[in-house]
Order: structure tokens, then C-alpha cells, then sequence
């Protein structure tokens, strides 16, 4: 079975080729985010009817996928016990500024059998949220992806410009409540071998790249004035004025807490710079050092003031810091490192023994904007400025 890497290295090679930036593809696009990845070669029948051949006749235009391929969607244990059809199910997507803008360009030239212009993209690259729905239909032979009137409005753009023999790729997120990054490639980019092969194809995990995700982390070395500069924000402004839909509402509020998230990162650093720290980011938020000191990794969290939030948030943070401790420190792996959870504020007691049980330090910023946190955690930082 083909592996996920591969198809992820195919995306972003397209990416790139139509004018994407690098760093924001590099950064989405980062193999760590994915379980699995499914490519499906778009027919005649998985395409809106207004993109169909002329003279195709066929009313279908839902995706469908069959086989193997449809344990991507569900588990196989429930594929087995399914005798029939199923209820639609509604399932989280995103998409890529870039991908839809250069489908959107070059779309009327194939709907008209002209010659293809070369086409890069203008406008910022962002990241889209939008939603589809799942069923199992077919008396329980195939998976069905889509319904025009209920999908969302970037899915609803992403399939309004793709033909027949494109491909659609479906990428799993790791984290399951992100559901999966949809990204269309047009027929004449698709040089793979693997990708032009009919039908569909089921992309596993890498087996090696778990066993030694080393290669995966990225550090650069950063000052406190150029960390969180990279441009995460996916604002409303950012989106093509050619584009037909108001996609502003799926991305506002990702787009305001990337901004908190990267003005905590900018107060850390530069406390840390001050007290003679190097930095540097990359997969880890913040990793300083300096000599005759543990190694510190710090994950930095925002927060919405809700407890499902903060139960989110002290997740992803607690794994990302063990991860990180273990897997992702590249040229400071031999150092002796201490784990520092980073949050917008206070959070729960209970979730600060779960740090503790953990060897881990918690900070947070209080409403005045300094530093603060339990007391083993802030005698910890206020150290630093003392070694």
C-alpha cells in the first residue's frame, strides 16, 4: 500500500508549482498532521453536471468510492455489519486558498475546451473551513461524498471546478475534530504514476517516518522581534476578490486566536532573550537555550474562556510537550530538557496537577499581561532571570 508521505510530497509539489507560499504550505502540509491520505480520480459520474463531458447524460454527482477505500471514511468493523444504506453524516473540511483560486482560473478554459493559460495565484495562502457529508449508499457497496445543497461553501467551490480525470485528495487530520484537508489536482499536474491510476487508492502511514519521526521537526533560529512573524492568519481580507462565495465566517475566529496565540510567543521571547536565552521555532512553538541550563520546550495555548476549550487545549499540550521531549529537539536531543505549558490564562487547578503528575511546568499570563502561574512554575521563571 502507497504511503501517505508520498501523496502529501505530490500536493505539495502542485502547491508550490501554482505560486503558493513555501513556509505556510511547508507548515500545513507538515507529515506530522496526518493519520492517513486518500486520493480519488474523479469519472465522469463524480463531477457537477455543468463539468461533465458534453453529451454525458449521467444525473449522478455525488463522489463515490468503493473497495479498501472506504475504510478511509469508516471503520472496517462497521463496513462489515452495514447491510444497506445509511444516514448522511456531516464531516469537517478544509480547504486551500490557493488550490481553489487556481481551479477558479483556469476553470472556464477547460468548461470551454480552450488551451490552458499558465496560471499562479495572487493572493495570500489560507486555510478554509468549510464541511461535506458521508453516507454509505448502493445497498452498502460504496461511500458517498456531497451533496451540492448541503455541502459548505468552499467544498461547494472546490467541486465546482474540477473535471473529469482531476484528482481529490482527502488527508486525514490527527486531530480527529479537524476531520480531513481536501486539496483538487488537475489532470495535467498529476504526473505520479500512483496518482493516475483509476479509481481510488487508500494511503497508509509511513511505518518508517513513526518509528523515526526525527526528520519530521523543523527548528530555525528565531529573536524575540522575528518569532510568530510567519504568517498563520486565515482573516477574510486575505481571501481573492474574484472569488464567488463570502468564506469570511469559517475563518475569523481561527484567524483572531492565531494572532493571540503569536503575541504570547512574542512576550515570552522576549522575556527569555533578555535573560540570555537563544531561541528557536518550528513544529515546537519556543525552544530556548543557554549554557549551564536545561534545554526549555514550550507549547503555547490560547484559550475561549470555555472548560471544553481548556480541556481541548490542556490536551494538545500535554501530548505535543511529551512528543516534542522525546521526538523533536534535532541538535539538542542529548540536553536535559524541562517541559513548560504556556496558556493565555489560568487554568483549572485539576489541570495543573495533571501537568505536575507529568513533569511539566504551567504558566499563564494574568490580566495585567505578566507572567504568573503555580508556585513551584513561577519560581521556576522568575529564576531564570537570577542563573
Amino acid at each position: 500500500m502507497p504511503i501517505t508521505e508520498d501523496l502529501v510530497l505530490a500536493c505539495r509539489n502542485y502547491l508550490l508549482s501554482i505560486g503558493s507560499d513555501q513556509a505556510y504550505v511547508d507548515e500545513v502540509l507538515n507529515i506530522e498532521n496526518f493519520n492517513r491520505g486518500l486520493k480519488i480520480n474523479l469519472s465522469n459520474s463524480n463531477v457537477i453536471i455543468e463539468n461533465k463531458p458534453l453529451g454525458n447524460t449521467g444525473k449522478q454527482t455525488h463522489i463515490h468510492v468503493t473497495g479498501e477505500s472506504m475504510e478511509f471514511f469508516y471503520e472496517s468493523s462497521f463496513l462489515e455489519r452495514v447491510r444497506g444504506n445509511t444516514d448522511d453524516e456531516n464531516i469537517n473540511v478544509e480547504l486551500i486558498s490557493s488550490n481553489l483560486e487556481h481551479l477558479n482560473g483556469i476553470s472556464e478554459f477547460r468548461r470551454s475546451g480552450e488551451s490552458i493559460p499558465s496560471y499562479e495565484v495572487t493572493g495570500e495562502t489560507l486555510v478554509y473551513t468549510s464541511n461535506t457529508l458521508k453516507k454509505i449508499g448502493h445497498g452498502g457497496t460504496q461511500v458517498q461524498l456531497s451533496k451540492k445543497r448541503q455541502d459548505g461553501e468552499a467544498f461547494t467551490r472546490l467541486r465546482s471546478v474540477l473535471f473529469p480525470n482531476d484528482i481529490l485528495v482527502f488527508l486525514e487530520y490527527s486531530e480527529a475534530e479537524r476531520g480531513y484537508l481536501a486539496i483538487g489536482l488537475p489532470e495535467f499536474h498529476s504526473v505520479s504514476i500512483e496518482l493516475l491510476d483509476e479509481g481510488s487508492t487508500l494511503f497508509t502511514s509511513n511505518q518508517q517516518s513513526v518509528a523515526n519521526p526525527e526528520f519530521r521537526i523543523r527548528l530555525s533560529q528565531v529573536t524575540a522581534e522575528n518569532i510568530a512573524t510567519f504568517n498563520r492568519t486565515e482573516m477574510a481580507e486575505g481571501i481573492n476578490g474574484q472569488n464567488e462565495f463570502d468564506l469570511s465566517g469559517g475563518i475569523l475566529t481561527r484567524g483572531e486566536r492565531t494572532e493571540r496565540h503569536q503575541e504570547m510567543l512574542r512576550v515570552l521571547a522576549s522575556y527569555l532573550e533578555s535573560n540570555g536565552f537563544s531561541l528557536f521555532e518550528g513544529n515546537i512553538d519556543c525552544l530556548a537555550v543557554r549554557e549551564n541550563i536545561d534545554t526549555l520546550i514550550f507549547e503555547a495555548k490560547t484559550l475561549d474562556g470555555t472548560a471544553a476549550d481548556e480541556a481541548r487545549q490542556v490536551r494538545l499540550a500535554l501530548g505535543q510537550l511529551i512528543y516534542y521531549d522525546f521526538f523533536g529537539t534535532q541538535q539538542f536531543a542529548n540536553t536535559s530538557k524541562l517541559k513548560i505549558a504556556f496558556f493565555e490564562s489560568e487554568i483549572a487547578s485539576f489541570h495543573i496537577d495533571l501537568f505536575k503528575e507529568n513533569n511539566t511546568f504551567v504558566i499563564w499570563l494574568n490580566g495585567q499581561g505578566e507572567f504568573s502561574g503555580n508556585s513551584e512554575s513561577l519560581e521556576f521563571l522568575n529564576g531564570l532571570s537570577n542563573r
